[in-house]
């Protein structure tokens, strides 16, 4: 194998559950299996911690991770792409958006 080609660890498509960390995001991942013995579907659920370089996903929001080297202890998945975004941002604004005098108000 070249430089120029790499191999692609395996894809997942799941939804960010959370954004809190800095340049990393919890995906869940659902896969629905048969139980062995009634053969009715069950939904597992699975949490990825996921590095996200440039911060572009947030909670709500479908993403493809693709699997990579270990970057830490559970960090071992890679933001591949934001497939879709979610229709309402469950974002907080931080400390740094608000304006100053709503910060003075409260004072």
């Amino acid at each position: 194998m070249s430089a120029t080609e790499r191999r692609i660890g395996s894809l997942k498509t799941g939804r960010v559950v959370s954004d809190s960390m800095t340049r990393t995001v919890v995906v869940e991942v659902e896969r629905i299996s048969a139980h062995p013995l009634y053969r009715r579907r069950i939904r597992n659920t699975k949490r990825y911690l996921v590095h996200d370089e440039k911060e572009q996903a947030h909670p709500g929001d479908m993403v493809t991770i693709r699997e990579c080297r270990p970057i830490s202890r559970r960090k071992r998945w890679w933001l591949h792409e934001v497939v879709r975004r979610s229709a309402v941002p469950d974002r907080k604004p931080s400390k740094e958006t608000e304006p100053k005098a709503a910060k003075e108000q409260q004072s």
